[in-house]
């Protein structure tokens, strides 16, 4: 029964996490079109992430071991800095849609590599890769919206699948961390410090410039920053890695299907777009896939 209970609370966090990002495209899409550069915005949302985790979990903790060390301080890298620099460059080259499906594919590489470093209790089923199959078409038609008209960039498109490689080693990262027995918080808030250190190299790197006068210019500005830094980064990614702690890493990143679909909505209320049949039937195909995937054997 106790097992139960956690395993729908992690389906419910899971849920609740895909949401918050999903919405993320839209508002993440104002403040670059208000002048706001990738690699700022990032900073911005994990240095808020971090202090808002600071403030919720003060206690100080010894390392637990420089095994763990290191793979908070790759996790900090995979799904923090290296993640949204990479996605970024790849939305630069490539449409929005590819890069949104090929993202999508993150599920897979994080099945293979659990299977990999986590062992056979981690193994996909022949359901797990129909479902993929049937959440990717989805996912292609909310990308297009239905339109079915897809500008092929190989530079960006391979920018995107390395995205989607380095969230399912993140998330095979995530998931050992927390087997240490640390507290989420704690844990959340270590693969942030070391995300905002990667981004030193990196702000130096790209030659990044931190625009305060943009930033504060206006409320819709400096509330979307908030948003991402306060829901987006230290809510979302807590309640990720405490659905991963419950479900484990694959069962938990099926549900990354699921952000489109939010996204597509988003859209429509927000910025007023279009839903098209072809977009709907796309959705359809993704809560078929996400049933299928998640569906185990008895």
């Amino acid at each position: 029964m106790k097992f139960l209970k956690n395993s729908s609370l992690g389906h419910v966090l899971a849920i609740v996490t895909v949401v918050i990002w999903g919405t993320t495209f839209v508002s993440t899409k104002v403040l670059l079109n208000d002048g706001l550069q990738p690699l700022e915005l990032t900073i911005y949302r994990f240095a808020i992430g971090y202090a808002v985790l600071w403030l919720l979990h003060r206690k100080q903790h010894r390392p637990v071991s420089l095994r763990w060390e290191l793979m908070a301080a790759a996790a900090g890298l995979c799904g923090v800095t290296g993640y949204f620099i990479l996605e970024n460059a790849a939305l630069a080259l490539s449409p929005a849609a590819n890069v949104s499906i090929v993202v999508s594919a993150a599920p897979i590489f994080t099945a293979l590599f659990a299977f990999w470093v986590l062992g056979s209790g981690e193994k996909p089923g022949w359901r797990f890769f129909a479902g993929f199959v049937l959440a990717l078409g989805g996912i292609a038609l909310v990308a297009t919206n239905g339109s079915a008209a897809l500008a092929l960039n190989p530079a960006g498109d391979l920018m995107a699948l390395a995205c989607a490689a380095l969230w399912g080693v993140y998330a095979v990262l995530t998931q050992l961390l927390l087997k240490s027995g640390e507290n989420v918080l704690f844990v959340t808030r270590r693969i942030f410090f070391y995300g905002l250190l990667w981004a030193i190299p990196a702000v130096l790197l790209f030659d990044t410039h931190f625009n305060w006068t943009v930033l504060l210019s206006r409320p819709t500005i400096w509330l979307n920053v908030i948003y991402l830094g306060l829901f987006a980064s230290a809510l979302s990614y807590v309640t990720w890695h405490k659905a991963t702690h419950l479900l484990g890493a694959v069962s938990t990143n099926v549900y990354i299907y699921i952000i489109p679909v939010v996204t597509l909505l988003t859209g429509a209320v927000v910025l007023g777009e279009a839903i098209t049949l072809g977009a709907l039937c796309g959705l359809c195909c993704i809560v078929l896939g996400l049933v299928l995937s998640e569906k185990r054997k008895r």
